[in-house]
C-alpha cells in the first residue's frame, strides 16, 4: 500500500477512497495526503515530491542538498509535523509515513517526530545531502553500540527504496533502518516508476 500512496500523493485531485482508506480532509493539504482505514484502524500519510514548477518546493530540494532542511527553514515541514501529529492524536500510532523524493524526505522528517511503537516511514528514492553521510554513518554505528537507544528505535521504522544509481538518493543508503535496492526499469533512475 505505501507505493500506491506515494503515488496517490502526486495526484491534484486525490481520490476519497483508496482500497478502504478514507481520505481525511481535515488533515490533508495540497502536498500531504491522510488516509485512515477504519477498519484495521492504520493511517497513512502520503507526501507528494518535487513539483518541478513549483518555487517553494524547488527552494526545499536546495535546502536538502545543504542538510538544511527543518522546521525552522521550511514551511512545509512545519505543515507536514502538523498533520502528523494531528493524525496520530486523532488515530493512534498505527502511522505510516510514506513519499518519493522530496515526499520521502518529508516522511523521514514527519514520522521521526512520532512516538515509535507501530509507526513507519516508507521513502522512495528519497531526497538526500552529501552532507547526511556522516550522520548515516554515525546512526549505523550506534545501531551496533546501542541498539535500544531512542535514535536508533526510530531509524529501525524507516525503510528507503532506492535504485542505488539515483544522484538524488545515493547519500542516503547509509542509515541505521533497512534499504531496498531495486533494479532500475527506466533511464530516469530517480523517478518513481522504477518501482513495482
Amino acid at each position: 500500500m505505501s507505493l500506491e500512496f506515494a503515488k496517490e500523493a502526486y495526484s491534484k485531485s486525490p481520490r476519497e477512497n483508496v482500497n478502504g482508506y478514507m481520505l481525511d480532509k481535515s488533515l490533508s493539504n495540497k502536498k500531504t495526503y491522510t488516509y485512515h482505514n477504519p477498519e484495521t484502524k492504520q493511517t497513512y500519510i502520503a507526501h507528494r515530491g518535487t513539483d518541478p514548477k513549483d518555487k517553494k518546493d524547488l527552494k526545499n530540494d536546495f535546502l536538502i542538498t545543504t542538510g538544511l532542511l527543518n522546521k525552522y527553514t521550511s514551511k512545509r515541514v512545519r505543515n507536514a509535523e502538523k498533520i502528523a501529529k494531528g493524525a496520530q492524536d486523532k488515530y493512534g500510532t498505527n502511522i505510516e509515513n510514506v513519499g518519493h523524493s522530496l515526499g520521502a524526505t518529508m516522511a523521514e522528517k514527519t514520522g521521526k517526530k512520532l512516538k515509535v511503537e507501530n509507526s513507519k516511514v516508507t521513502g522512495y528514492n528519497p531526497g538526500m545531502s552529501p552532507l547526511d553521510i556522516p550522520k548515516g554513518l554515525y546512526n549505523k554505528a550506534k545501531s551496533y553500540i546501542a541498539p535500544n537507544s531512542k535514535d536508533v528505535q526510530k531509524q529501525k521504522n524507516v525503510t528507503r527504496h532506492t535504485t542505488g544509481v539515483d544522484p538524488i538518493s545515493m547519500s542516503g543508503m547509509i542509515h541505521a533502518g533497512k534499504t531496498v535496492l531495486h533494479k532500475p526499469k527506466q533511464l530516469n533512475v530517480h523517478g518513481l516508476s522504477n518501482f513495482s
